[in-house]
């Protein structure tokens, strides 16, 4: 008697594709055989998923934890966070059990156990075929630190005084990181900054969250040095040149939820303009009225006939970029696609979403710069005070 699993996740998976299990099992002709699913996703007993699941024709299991695993995600994002902190519930621990089931009773003493961390990822087709979880571990592959990135920021190289920069990761195995020291540079002194140590997992693996911008004391021309120390020193530093936007507009910056499950920005510096549509209820009413100490009946010149109920008011932003590459164009579909997204107007962050259906990637070299325009929702309905 024996049950064999054949593919599973790696230990690391993104929460958001196929999770998928295939096993065997040397017992597929006794009566009444089938397998039995359960689901244990960050121990919560309570809500075990339990799926039973007759063979294929060809005996074998295949089964997607996807639909309920993906369910433990959230999206954290805490704009006040200081320092390395846990980014909470953007992983979740997996444990599936495999059991047989024949001639009418369970045989658990034949079970196989499947167990993995799933996070807060969306690979496209290309990048899940070629997935190596190693690769989102700081520094255990070559380049590759802030899930799976070689830079902060492979879109947007700007980095105003007030932003935020978020940096989010998973720590390596190999030489695991121990602290972060963030240091604000000017004229080849250290001016200011902070230091924070890495927060005491409370899973096998936990995604950290660090925001290295809107630094105090800062100043346009300032470098930001951001120091990952291990046991035996630094292991990986990345710079950041301070710039003020050229522009005669407003700076808007757009931070949106990437696929690996970061929060990445994009600088929309050119002419924006604000558009409002409004949702009108009302009904006519005849204006004519009796007047019961006269007699008389009709109306003022003046009088109404259309009555609006109410008014809903929404509006829209339309930005735009300055100049951009091609290849920031391929990279800017993530932002277009990503269902989350905030709006930064250099004093206050608004949630938002993208109202384009469309979006046009620029895939030849034949127009090396171009403009990317977008339209917002920025989410808010105003009303007005009804007019009967």
């Amino acid at each position: 008697m024996a049950l064999t699993i054949y593919k599973q996740p790696q230990e690391l998976t993104p929460a958001y594709n196929k999770q998928i299990i295939t096993a065997l099992s040397d017992e597929i002709t006794e009566p009444d055989f089938k397998y039995i699913v359960e689901v244990l996703v960050n121990g919560d007993t309570v809500n075990t998923y339990r799926e039973e699941i007759l063979q294929n024709p060809d005996g074998w299991l295949v089964f997607d934890a996807q639909n309920w695993v993906k369910n433990y995600i959230k999206h954290y994002f805490n704009p006040s966070d200081t320092g390395v902190v846990i980014a909470t519930d953007k992983v979740a621990e997996v444990s599936i059990d495999i059991i047989e089931y024949y001639l009418g009773v369970e045989h658990p003493a034949d079970s196989e156990n499947v167990g993995y961390i799933a996070f807060d990822a969306c690979l496209n087709d290309d990048e899940f075929r070629n997935y190596d979880f190693e690769d989102y571990l700081f520094g255990e592959d070559a380049n590759k630190y802030l899930l799976g990135k070689e830079g902060i920021n492979e879109v947007d190289s700007v980095v105003t005084l007030t932003q935020d920069v978020w940096l989010h990761f998973f720590n390596g195995d190999t030489d695991p990181v121990t602290g972060v020291v963030v240091e604000l540079r000017r004229g080849g002194s250290t001016v200011g900054g902070f230091s924070s140590s890495i927060p005491t997992p409370l899973a096998v693996r936990e995604m950290y969250a660090l925001n290295v911008g809107g630094i105090s004391g800062a100043q346009v021309g300032d470098t930001v040095r951001v120091n990952f120390n291990g046991a035996s020193g630094l292991i990986k530093r990345f710079t950041l040149t301070l710039s003020d936007v050229c522009t005669k507009f407003t700076d808007y910056s757009l931070y949106y939820l990437d696929r690996y499950g970061a929060i990445q920005y994009k600088h929309f510096e050119m002419l924006s303009t604000k558009n409002y549509t409004k949702k009108v209820n009302k009904v006519k009413l005849d204006k004519d009225v009796l007047n019961t100490t006269t007699g008389a009946y009709g109306s003022n010149t003046y009088d109404r006939e259309n009555h609006i109920v109410s008014t809903a008011i929404e509006s829209n932003l339309v930005l735009n970029t300055n100049w951009i590459t091609k290849e920031q164009s391929t990279l800017l579909l993530d932002l277009w696609a990503s269902p989350i997204k905030y709006l930064w107007d250099g004093t206050t962050l608004k949630s938002c979403d993208d109202i384009v259906l469309n979006y046009e990637e620029k895939t030849e070299s034949l127009d090396p710069l171009f403009n990317y325009t977008i339209t917002v929702d920025l989410g808010i309905t105003e009303t007005r005070q009804r007019g009967l």
